[in-house]
Formats: structure tokens, C-alpha cells, sequence
């Protein structure tokens, strides 16, 4: 009941971290030409979409997919914002909420919402081929693709109640397996190992990980007192908590070894309860390149109003950058290289990470 009650009151807590923080303009790098803009800005091709519902994900280094709804269905549409060819692969008779991509983007994770309150779950691959469906009554379901396998994954599955269930499942043999004992927020180790929380009684969003092995059901203490946790295939990342320094700090560790082989610290926002905020990030083992926010300086979650510098850090060279000085902060989707990042709630922000120029990519008023 206590881990249930701590899992909700973290997805409150991420959940009004997004809504209480203050939209902020974007200000362009004063230090380009104006002929290095402009030619920016003619490489991309606007998405002009009236019925556009979110851009979802990308397919490759040129390639977003959206959702738009007509009538009685949903589209899921693939779009080059280079030569802006589009193409409709695949239709859905319910609203599709969200799409996730494997690790290669080979496969398209779907949720959407059927009827009498089912969850619609569809995994379909590029060309829009269905290879999966299953129908779920869930209140909220969320996906961890196999890094080092893409045909595997899990879904943790929030059923009410409090309570929660991971399954693994494997595109091949289109099929679910039966649940495994580890609370939800899971993360890959290793092709048959994954981390996840385990909270004790006291009511902290810091806690100990631990180490599943799938195939025994081997567990084990990885790591203490952490905030979030992502791994490659030879090293992983904690994000913890310097209450004394008012920072949270990213620590780069081998994953043989588990030494530490570089971090950083961003300021620290906390809210009066005592829980720390966690700034959206993401980590492209490929460019070996992490995106994320920080604040200005640190302070009360609530109170805080100001905007935020969107960074990137590479782990190897130890070299942070800070890409754009003011922006809000909301999710962020990066392409496969890194170049292009998606920004904004519905993802109608690019920005060009090399040339640290954002513009709109969504035209869709009637």
C-alpha cells in the first residue's frame, strides 16, 4: 500500500511540476547570420495540419509522426520535414494518446482509448502493419523498450486500487508474459536484467534500486538513495540529490565497475513536502549526448517563475553546453542523431541543436 501511495504521489508531483512552470519566450543565438538563419529555416518544412492532435515521436534523423483526427478515427501520419512528403500508416477507430517507438524505431508502441473505459494496446511496425493488439481495463499504461533486444519489452500496467503490474512482452512471439515482481518506473540493465524503485516506509521520493534478473528472479541492491536511473550498454546514469548544496547532481558511472567516471549539477527545486523536482531529460547513447533543463538558480518548486537554460552534457569529454538560455520547460524528443530536438506539450517546437536555432513547425489553424 505504502510503494502504491508513493508511485501516485510521484506522478502528481511530475504531473504539476509541468503545469506549474511559467512559459517563457525563446530567444534566438544572437551570434548567428542572418543568412545561417534564414537558411535554417528554409531546410524545414512546416507541418500545415487544421486537425493536427500531437506530434508524437520521431521515425528517423527527417521523419516526426503525428496524430490527426477525422471524423470517427485517428491517423497516425509519418512527415519529412525536409522534403515534406507525408504519408498516413496506419488508422485507428479509437484516439491514440500516445506512441512510442523501440530503440532502432523499428516498432510503434500505440495506447488508445477504446470503449467502456479499455485501453487499446497496438504495436505496429514502420510500414503501419499491426503485429500486436490486446485491450486493457488500466487507468495508465507505460512502455520500456528493450535497448539491447528491440523485439522485447515491458509494459507497467496502473490497474486502480493502488495498484500496478509489470509484463514483459516480445513482438516476435506476439504475446505477453506473466507479470514480474518490481514495481513500475523500470529501466534496462542489460538484455535480461532491469532496475527499478523499491520504496521503504518513509515517505520519499529518493529510494534504493535494485537489480531483477528476468530469466531466475534473482534480485538485488544496484544503488541507494536515488532520484532516476537510465542505462546503455556499458554505462548507466543516477540522478541524486545534493540537499546541502541545493543541486541535483548526474552521476556517469561503468557499468562493470560501477565507478564514477563524470557528472554534473544543475540547482535544486524542492518542493515544501520535502520532494525533489526531476527536470525532463533524455540520454542518445548513439551521439553519447544528454538533453536536458536547469533552472536559473535553486529554489521552491512553487515559487519558482523563472525560465530555464536547456543543456546538453557529453559524459566522455565532460563538456556541458548550453544550448538555448530561456525556455520553458516541457517534454523533449530528440531525433536519432540528435540534431533536431521536439519541444512544447503537443511537440510543435524543433529546435536545431548544432545551430541552437527553435522555430514552430505546426501551422494548423483553419
Amino acid at each position: 500500500m505504502k510503494k502504491a501511495i508513493l508511485l501516485l504521489l510521484f506522478l502528481l508531483i511530475m504531473t504539476a511540476c509541468n503545469q506549474l512552470e511559467r512559459r517563457a519566450l525563446m530567444h534566438h543565438d544572437n551570434t548567428m547570420s542572418l543568412e545561417d538563419k534564414q537558411k535554417m529555416k528554409s531546410s524545414i518544412k512546416t507541418i500545415v495540419e487544421p486537425d493536427l492532435v500531437q506530434v508524437q515521436t520521431w521515425l528517423d534523423d527527417q521523419t516526426v509522426v503525428y496524430t490527426r483526427s477525422l471524423y470517427e478515427e485517428t491517423e497516425l501520419v509519418s512527415y519529412n520535414i525536409v522534403t515534406g512528403k507525408k504519408e498516413v500508416i496506419y488508422i485507428s477507430q479509437e484516439p491514440i494518446s500516445k506512441v512510442v517507438t523501440s530503440t532502432n524505431q523499428t516498432y510503434l508502441f500505440l495506447e488508445a482509448t477504446g470503449k467502456q473505459n479499455q485501453t487499446v494496446l497496438t504495436i505496429i511496425n514502420q510500414k503501419g502493419e499491426e503485429l500486436y493488439s490486446t485491450e486493457k481495463h488500466v487507468q495508465k499504461v507505460t512502455v520500456a523498450w528493450n535497448p539491447f533486444v528491440e523485439e522485447k519489452g515491458l509494459l507497467s500496467l496502473y490497474l486502480g486500487a493502488q495498484q500496478t503490474k509489470v509484463v514483459p512482452f516480445d513482438v516476435n512471439q506476439s504475446k505477453l508474459f506473466e507479470a514480474i515482481p518490481v514495481n513500475p518506473y523500470v529501466r534496462w540493465l542489460s538484455p535480461s536484467q532491469v532496475v527499478y524503485f523499491e520504496w521503504g516506509e518513509g515517505m520519499n521520493l529518493q529510494a534504493d534500486i535494485y537489480q531483477y534478473t528476468i530469466q531466475n528472479g534473482k534480485k538485488q541492491v544496484h544503488s541507494h538513495q536515488v532520484n532516476g536511473f537510465e542505462a546503455s550498454v556499458d554505462s548507466y546514469l543516477l540522478l541524486k540529490v545534493n540537499a546541502e548544496q541545493e543541486q541535483m547532481q548526474f552521476q556517469f558511472h561503468d557499468k562493470e565497475t560501477k565507478k564514477l567516471q563524470s557528472s554534473f549539477t544543475i540547482p535544486m527545486l524542492q518542493s515544501n513536502s520535502g520532494y525533489y523536482w526531476t527536470p525532463s531529460y533524455e540520454w542518445h547513447e548513439k551521439t553519447n549526448t544528454l538533453y536536458t533543463y536547469a533552472p536559473k538558480y535553486a529554489a521552491s518548486l512553487f515559487e519558482y517563475e523563472e525560465s530555464y537554460k536547456l543543456i546538453t552534457y557529453n559524459p566522455k569529454e565532460d563538456i556541458k553546453r548550453v544550448i538555448q538560455n530561456n525556455v520553458e520547460h516541457t517534454p523533449i524528443k530528440c531525433s536519432p542523431s540528435g540534431k533536431y530536438c521536439l519541444m512544447g506539450y503537443q511537440s510543435t517546437k524543433l529546435i536545431d541543436v548544432d545551430e541552437q536555432h527553435v522555430r514552430q513547425i505546426i501551422y494548423n489553424e483553419r
